[in-house]
């Protein structure tokens, strides 16, 4: 069984009590190279990832940055 978190700079994955993960699930706060614009600002920053209480994410589910899965929630 692999779950693979994947956390960019100044970003978090938050996982509360209660979580079931299926096989092959990846959970990524970044998108691996940033992007700017004209005037040096980012685009694409990191966000955090929260996965509330009682969450059960099944197999093969990719979760990305900016994410928040609601208390009792089913992904698959």
């Amino acid at each position: 069984m692999a779950v693979s978190f994947k956390c960019g700079a100044e970003s978090q994955i938050t996982v509360e009590d209660g979580f079931l993960f299926s096989n092959s699930v990846d959970l990524c706060t970044t998108d691996f190279h940033p992007v700017y614009d004209e005037l040096g600002n980012r685009l694409n920053p990191n966000k955090d990832i929260v996965i509330e209480k009682n969450c059960w994410i099944g197999r093969k589910v990719y979760i990305g940055k900016g994410v928040r899965l609601a208390q009792e929630s089913i992904v698959g």
